[in-house]
């Protein structure tokens, strides 16, 4: 299943910041993919689409959603739940 969200990811970050040509688990979004906070806000949004859940903002901070590795583990949990 990670395979599957870190695939999808990518597809939304290409569609978002398309000078990304690589991404993986340790991708940092601001340090690695050089991601403002507007793409980020847009990144979380298509995330909330794509897999059909609600990231509420206080998430993505108390979780530190900045690393793909913790978004994918975020992810499936949402969907598992």
């Amino acid at each position: 299943m990670s395979d599957e969200i870190l695939k999808k990811l990518f597809q939304i970050l290409k569609e978002i910041k398309p000078v990304i040509k690589i991404i993986n688990k340790n991708s940092d979004l601001t340090k690695d993919l050089g991601m403002d906070s507007l793409d980020t806000i847009s990144f979380f949004f298509e995330i909330e689409k794509a897999f059909d859940i609600k990231i509420p903002e206080s998430d993505i901070s108390e979780n530190e959603l900045f690393n793909i590795d913790k978004i994918i583990k975020y992810v499936e949990q949402r969907i598992n739940t």
